[in-house]
């Protein structure tokens, strides 16, 4: 019986040490709720910090996304010529404005990763939000994450 009860113990110590867990986070754009549409990932909370799937928060603000599978590197660029690179592993983000006005490398401390269950790629929230120009809140009561520009 010690032993049941030493195993359910080191499960339940070894999983609540996990690094990278599903959240109840909401998006709030511009007053909009902003729903990641099923297949295209989650909010998830790592290292004490939001992320979201780069693809479904840059479509949502009007960019198109290409990924370099050898650099391992998000691109997104939008109709007015502004761009953002991230890379994986990287916690430096890159944000262009396409007038050439604005050139912004924040450095993060933490950087994008890869759910290699899903294949997705994430970048914490606040970093790629407050290099694009939005003011980020935080809700803590309602759990709501908002960006306003």
């Amino acid at each position: 019986m010690k032993r049941v009860v030493s195993l359910v113990l080191a499960i339940c110590v070894v999983l609540s040490c996990t690094a990278v867990f599903a959240a109840n986070t909401e998006i709030v754009i511009n007053g909009e709720k902003a729903v990641i549409n099923e297949g295209m990932g989650k909010i998830v909370e790592k290292q004490e910090r939001t992320f979201v799937p780069v693809r479904f928060l840059l479509q949502y603000l009007g960019f198109t996304v290409d990924w370099d599978e050898a650099t391992q590197t998000v691109l997104g660029l939008n109709e007015a010529g502004d761009s953002f690179l991230a890379q994986i592993g990287n916690k430096n983000l890159f944000y262009f404005t396409g007038d050439g006005q604005d050139i912004k490398t924040i450095e993060m401390d933490v950087a994008p990763f890869i759910d290699t269950n899903e294949f997705r790629t994430y970048v914490p929230l606040r970093f790629l939000a407050e290099a694009m120009g939005y003011d980020v809140g935080w809700d803590g009561e309602t759990e709501t994450v908002s960006l306003t520009k």
